[in-house]
């Protein structure tokens, strides 16, 4: 690829400012027009053609560095579009990915609740079951406390018959949230 720099002039140095190039330009004619063919100076239009000979090649290496500006800026465009082309099927391919992988996430998300209620279904039942031998056995030990005999053993047994009906309330508690 070519480097083009967009802002040097080749002519420059020559003056080939087309303003002055124009305002000379008219001046000639000016003179042709209303002088004679015999006043007229050869050197101004030797020197008139000559700059608009350089004025012709500076417009002339403008327009191909134009074109070659063109170019480049049409294969960078073309390049872009071919990154951009290859990024969507890439971020394409990551959607296709992630709308599967959520298909069976929420498969697997819908096994794990399944689990999880008859597992806590299960657990409730077994409390529940061992609930009513629980209160059965706290009456028993209600009853042999008002009877009058009251030991260090009768003490133990209800402070852990304490901790099993708490440990088991908060149990049907937290497996019911």
């Amino acid at each position: 690829m070519k480097t083009v720099h967009l802002f040097d002039d080749f002519v420059q140095f020559a003056g080939s400012d087309r303003q002055t190039r124009a305002y000379r330009s008219s001046k000639v004619l000016y003179s042709l027009a209303a002088k004679t063919a015999g006043k007229i100076n050869p050197v101004t239009v030797w020197v008139d053609a000559a700059l608009s000979c350089i004025d012709a090649i500076d417009s002339y290496l403008r327009l191909q560095r134009a074109r070659e500006v063109t170019k480049q800026l049409e294969i960078m465009k073309s390049s872009l579009e071919e990154q951009l082309k290859n990024h969507l099927n890439i971020i394409q391919m990551y959607l296709d990915d992630i709308r599967e992988n959520k298909e069976h996430r929420l498969d697997e998300i819908d096994k794990i609740f399944k689990r999880e209620r008859q597992e806590c279904k299960l657990l409730i039942a077994i409390v529940t079951k061992n609930r009513e031998e629980i209160f059965k056995n706290c009456q028993s030990i209600s009853s042999l406390r008002h009877s009058g005999c009251y030991s260090k053993e009768l003490s133990g047994l209800l402070r852990a018959t304490d901790e099993l009906v708490f440990s088991t309330l908060n149990l049907i508690n937290n497996k019911a949230d």
